[in-house]
């Protein structure tokens, strides 16, 4: 009786710790050495600011500069130093229209194409659990490029630095892949130049601060 007590406490043992086992196996935590890649569909909405000033004598012109959002798509590499620590690599591009107002006239600027690929430096709460949140901050660099003039004539924007913060929390699914959600405050601005006598305006100028929000949702695996 005693030994067929002990093998059914062994057999129950030994089915518990394949069942543990199998649901540890069932997803990847975050580790050291491990990288992670994620594609995220974004929402770059712009939260500009900034005169619009002549060029000549620096007056304000009474012109405000709007840019429009857009959604894209975005690819991200992340590298973990440690369990808790990683940097991550952010690339992606956006278009944008840009309107210049003056009370209810509006002018079509045109459209220019920003790439600001974003570097942040990482913390990730609870990386051996499923639902793992991370806080982050960093720098971008952004290029504005393909420059559409629109009504005005010689618009220019100057590419430059700015700083980032980043929120967001993976999802572990099965195996190395997880679904991701994250949002990130982006801290830019430009010179922007434009030729507007067209329009009835001299050259004007303007220091915007686009400051977007990006928010973003995706799909991601581990390696």
């Amino acid at each position: 009786m005693k030994t067929k007590t002990l093998a059914a406490g062994i057999l129950s043992a030994a089915v518990l710790a394949t069942a543990t086992s199998a649901t540890a196996l069932d997803w990847q935590p975050k580790e050291a050495g491990t990288w992670m890649v994620r594609l995220r569909m974004i929402d770059m909405k712009p939260q500009e600011s900034g005169d619009v000033l002549t060029q000549a004598t620096s007056a304000d012109s009474g012109w405000d500069v709007k840019l429009t959002e857009d959604f894209v798509p975005e690819i991200d590499l992340t590298y973990f130093f440690t369990d808790n620590f990683a940097v991550e690599v952010i690339a992606g591009t956006t278009k944008h229209k840009a309107r210049v107002y003056n009370g209810t006239t509006m002018v079509d600027a045109g459209d220019v194409k920003l790439l600001p690929p974003v570097v942040t430096a990482q913390w990730h709460f609870n990386p051996k659990g499923k639902v793992s949140p991370y806080v982050g901050a960093g720098i971008n660099y952004t290029f504005f490029y393909d420059v559409n003039d629109g009504s005005l004539s010689n618009v220019s924007y100057e590419d430059g630095f700015g700083w980032a913060l980043q929120a967001g929390v993976d999802v572990a699914t099965t195996g190395p892949w997880f679904v991701n959600f994250d949002v990130k405050k982006v801290w830019l601005d430009t010179d922007l130049k434009a030729d507007a006598t067209g329009v009835g305006l001299v050259p004007v100028k303007s220091d915007v601060d686009i400051d977007p929000w990006v928010f973003g949702v995706g799909l991601g695996r581990k390696f």
